[in-house]
């Protein structure tokens, strides 16, 4: 008698031979996985700091001289703070002045600005507010252990 068809033993061959193959790939997808996710925050990340950065310059960019502030220091770096006057210009106004606090708080960079002015004496509370840590701003990068400014 001539049967046609697959022994018991071909079939679980077979059958250990497709689950090896799907746990390989289970395996391989998982690993493809835990990459993108955290490509995606290191991306998010330097995202990020790449728009920090980018604010930043624009701020030093933008920064005045002392002339200009009736010798008030136009910048004071302390500690884990930069604080700076900047000239800014609103579209269709004319040029006024801006302070721009710069801090790390609870691991958070962040930016905290005034409101724009013409007025030099509306500048001074806001140059007390910048000292003092009850202000709040902008978050702009969480992750943050420390600010370290080296000026020349």
């Amino acid at each position: 008698m001539n049967r046609k068809g697959f022994t018991l033993i071909e079939l679980l061959v077979a059958i250990s031979v497709l689950g090896f193959v799907a746990v390989l790939g289970w395996r391989g997808l998982d690993s493809i996985t835990r990459a993108r996710e955290s490509l995606n925050h290191e991306l998010e990340q330097t995202r990020g700091m790449q728009l920090a950065f980018a604010q930043w310059q624009t701020d030093c960019a933008n920064a005045v001289d002392a002339d200009t502030l009736d010798g008030h220091p136009p910048l004071i770096i302390d500690g884990a703070r930069m604080t700076l006057a900047r000239r800014t210009q609103p579209e269709g106004q004319p040029g006024a002045l801006q302070i721009i606090t710069w801090r790390v708080r609870d691991g958070v960079l962040m930016r905290e600005e005034s409101p724009v002015t013409r007025d030099l004496s509306q500048l001074e509370p806001w140059w007390q507010t910048a000292q003092n840590d009850s202000a709040t701003g902008a978050r702009l990068q969480s992750g943050v252990r420390s600010l370290s400014l080296r000026v020349w």
